[in-house]
């Protein structure tokens, strides 16, 4: 597994957070949420004052159909079209939830998006940094992954979002690096 990039699916490449809050949240507006202190709070359940084991409760009742249907991030479609153009080998990456749901769920959505292909790129694992290797890239919203990605021995681009305080690659930036890796493997 050299020279290859791993795309994170939750809120990289998919809605989680805005389907999320509307369903258990559904007094809170998403640009509300977003625009909390997240550099304070470090964590969603942290910024909304939920313990885990009530967070991993309300998404046990998160139906296959629920995580089927989460919409594309905003850049969602354009960040997975320029990684396929750039020709590097490319895999969907998550690390689905314990709820008994997620897997099902994220399988077929790959699908329903990406037809049979998708269902074939699609790696769900409990630990991203199993994955690292040299020349094996996580693109990734949350910085514990990416650090752990990296420490193992593999790259990360880090997605800027609000939990990661913003920073990571914009658009153009992870465009100029995918040039670059592509030139690098060519060359």
């Amino acid at each position: 597994m050299k020279n290859l990039i791993l795309i994170d699916m939750d809120e990289v490449l998919v809605n989680f957070v805005g389907p999320w809050l509307a369903r258990t949240r559904p007094h809170m507006a998403y640009d509300e949420l977003m625009a909390m202190d997240w550099e304070a709070a470090g964590d969603l359940q942290s910024l909304l004052n939920i313990d885990r084991d009530e967070f991993m409760a309300e998404m046990f009742e998160f139906s296959p159909s629920w995580w089927r249907g989460l919409p594309w991030m905003p850049g969602g479609k354009e960040l997975l079209q320029l990684v396929v153009e750039s020709g590097l080998p490319w895999a969907l990456c998550s690390a689905p939830s314990a709820c008994p749901n997620a897997a099902a769920g994220k399988i077929q959505w790959a699908k329903d998006q990406l037809g049979e292909m998708g269902k074939k790129k699609l790696i769900l694992v409990d630990n991203k940094s199993f994955l690292a290797r040299e020349g094996v890239v996580l693109v990734d919203d949350m910085v514990h992954n990416t650090v752990a990605f990296i420490e193992a021995g593999g790259e990360a681009v880090l997605v800027p979002r609000p939990w990661n305080n913003g920073t990571g690659s914009d658009y153009e930036q992870f465009k100029t690096y995918l040039r670059g890796r592509a030139d690098h493997l060519k060359g």
